[in-house]
């Protein structure tokens, strides 16, 4: 999630339209700041699920498949607005964002995909 972020933004700075970059665009900015929020709030849950698996923490079931959760849905995010806000370079072979955006797609799936972690939260939970 982060390279998709970090490609991105850069490519932002420097593809322009209209004589100006297309990051000037306050529409492309919001959407580039909902890549951040969701990366850096993924990259907090991993890290709380992995202390809580560390140190034994009787919570480390719901905050493993919280993670797993939130970063299935970030994944997703992340790597298709990097890829839509590519353009057509984003599907292309040229770049790897298609091979993110596939891999996103592929671990989404992996040990149950976003609504099984969220019914093992709600078990781990008790509701």
């Amino acid at each position: 999630m982060t390279t998709v972020l970090e490609t991105t933004v850069a490519y932002a700075k420097t593809r322009e339209t209209f004589k100006r970059p297309i990051g000037a665009f306050q529409a492309l900015q919001h959407r580039m700041a909902e890549m951040l929020l969701r990366t850096e709030s993924t990259r907090s849950a991993v890290y709380r699920a992995a202390w809580c698996l560390a140190t034994g923490d009787p919570d480390a079931a719901l905050a493993a498949a919280a993670a797993k959760a939130y970063a299935g849905d970030g994944a997703r995010l992340v790597c298709g607005e990097g890829v839509q806000m590519h353009g057509g370079i984003g599907f292309t072979w040229e770049l790897d964002l298609h091979l993110y955006f596939k891999r996103a797609k592929t671990l989404e799936q992996h040990h149950g995909a976003t609504a099984t972690q969220l019914e093992r939260a709600l078990a781990a939970a008790g509701l």
